[in-house]
Order: C-alpha cells, then structure tokens, then sequence
C-alpha cells in the first residue's frame, strides 16, 4: 500500500501549483488530521493502517456535512458548494482505503446473533456497541446501529 500521508503531500504541492484553493485546504486539513492522530496515538516511525486513516478522516467527514447542510438551510449555496468539493477531495482518499460499508440488513443479522448468543437485555445496549466498535470499526454507520440495537433489544 502506498503511503497516503506521502500522496496528500504530494498533491498538496500539486493544488499548490494549480493554484486550487478548495483541494489545498481539504488536504491541509488531512495532513493535519494525520498529523494530531499520529501524536495522540502512535509510536513514530510506525506506519498507520488503513482503519487509522479512516479513523482520523472521519472528523473531517462530519464537519463537512455539517457545514454543508447548516449552509443550505441558510441559503448560502456558495459556501455549500465550497465544503462540498473539500468533502469530495476528502471522499477521494476514503473511498481507496475504507473497509466496504454493511447495509441494515448486514447490521441487523449480526445484532440479532450477538443478542441471542449473550441473553442481553435492554440496558446492555453498550455491549454490543462496543461488540461492533472492537470487530467491525469503519464497516458501520454508529446512528443507524444504535436504532436497530434499541430495536432488536
């Protein structure tokens, strides 16, 4: 696998070039994701892993769309544009690295298993959400897990 902290500076001084503000940003904001989840996480000289990236891309992710939807309900549609082409320089990456997203069915299959399995009740809700975060990190939407568990139990 190719070093994705390498590629990012690398188009960095492409968009740098290219005088594209919109890409510059977005992969500053990725160096420096990079940069905060490295000192807060790891032993230097250690390569990340995949998840890792995924891990310290998902804050970006959520700002973006954050933003974007908070711009569009306040009509400045240049500003959404602006955050959405960051998210797509973002997505650009993620897309090569993070593990294939489960669907509800997916989700709810392996939810229905583990409750079965282990007996639990309403208020071990934290059991199998930590069940998915320690052996399906990145493979699923947190929200829609949190329904369908409070579903199932």
């Amino acid at each position: 696998m190719t070093n994705i902290k390498q590629d990012i500076l690398k188009d960095m001084k492409d968009a740098m070039k290219e005088k594209n503000t919109s890409k510059l940003e977005a992969l500053r904001a990725m160096k420096g994701a990079i940069d905060k989840f490295e000192k807060e996480n790891t032993i230097p000289e250690v390569e990340l892993s995949s998840a890792n990236y995924v891990t310290a891309f998902r804050p970006l992710v959520k700002q973006r769309l954050d933003s974007i939807e908070q711009f569009k309900v306040a009509g400045n549609e240049e500003l959404a544009g602006k955050e959405q082409s960051e998210l797509d320089v973002i997505n650009s990456y993620l897309i090569n690295i993070q593990p294939k997203q489960m669907d509800s069915s997916e989700i709810k299959s392996i939810v229905k298993k583990f409750v079965s399995e282990n007996s639990l009740i309403k208020s071990d809700m934290g059991k199998v959400m930590s069940f998915f975060k320690s052996n399906y990190e990145g493979q699923y939407d947190g929200k829609e897990l949190s329904i369908l568990v409070k579903k199932v139990l």
